[in-house]
This record gives C-alpha cells, sequence and structure tokens, in this order.
C-alpha cells in the first residue's frame, strides 16, 4: 500500500540561516525545497511540484512579488506565504492583492509561521478551506 505523498515547501529566501531555522523548524511538516535567489525559485518552481510557495518579499536578484506574480503562473491553486520585514508591510499587501494566501512579519515567532504552514498545507483540521483567505501573521 502506498503511502500518501509529503507535502513539500518552496522556500525562497537570500538569508541562509533563515532557511536553515525553517527547514529545522518545518522538519515535521513537509519537506522543504530551498532556492536562495528568485531566479532559482522560479526555476524550481518550473520543475518541482509543490504544496506551498514560502517567499521572501526582499530578494537580491528579484522582486518578491515579481517571484509571487511567476510561481502563481506556474501554479495557480498553490497557496503562497510571504515573508517580510516589519517595515514591508505596505510591499505585504500588496502581495496580497497579487494573489498571496498571507504574510508573516520577520523576525517571526516559529510556532506561529508552523501553524501557519500547516493551515495552508491542509494539515490541521481547523485550517482545511482557508487556505484562500488572506492572513497577516506577527507575533
Amino acid at each position: 500500500m502506498n503511502e500518501p505523498r509529503r507535502k513539500r515547501v518552496l522556500l525562497v529566501d537570500d538569508n541562509a540561516d533563515l532557511r536553515r531555522s525553517v527547514v529545522l523548524l518545518l522538519a515535521g511538516e513537509a519537506e522543504v525545497v530551498e532556492a536562495a535567489t528568485g531566479e532559482d525559485g522560479v526555476r524550481l518552481a518550473r520543475e518541482e511540484a509543490v504544496d506551498l510557495f514560502l517567499l521572501d518579499l526582499t530578494l537580491p536578484d528579484m522582486g518578491g512579488l515579481e517571484v509571487l506574480e511567476n510561481c502563481r503562473a506556474l501554479a495557480p491553486a498553490t497557496p503562497a506565504l510571504m515573508l517580510t520585514g516589519e517595515h514591508d508591510v505596505e510591499l505585504a499587501k500588496r502581495a496580497l492583492d497579487r494573489g498571496a494566501s498571507a504574510y508573516v512579519t520577520k523576525p517571526y515567532h516559529a510556532e506561529s509561521l508552523r501553524r501557519e504552514v500547516r493551515r495552508l498545507l491542509g494539515l490541521d483540521a481547523l485550517g482545511e478551506g482557508d487556505a484562500g483567505r488572506p492572513w497577516k501573521i506577527g507575533y
């Protein structure tokens, strides 16, 4: 008998320490596919089947909104959770207008991020059906 496929998250963030902490945080929840640049993130979105986009809004090579738009064009039904600094809240609101499901401000509270990822992946009974509703998560 086949086990269900493990959920997969595409994490695009240029901060290696943040990527490492998110991989550790989500180890029990999902497999995390990592990209350090927007270009690599879009390439991986094209090549890999993922269940959630976890995208930094500020990347060195392309804007996070551009990465979001490319990912949504490739997989319109896949939810997107944006990571943003507290000073980028207006940018995060624009991301919601362009199809992001939610955003989390950095620095983030680990348990809040983990719960939001679980909700968007449909791993929590209370979160089922909420993936399309925009949310702001902080701490």
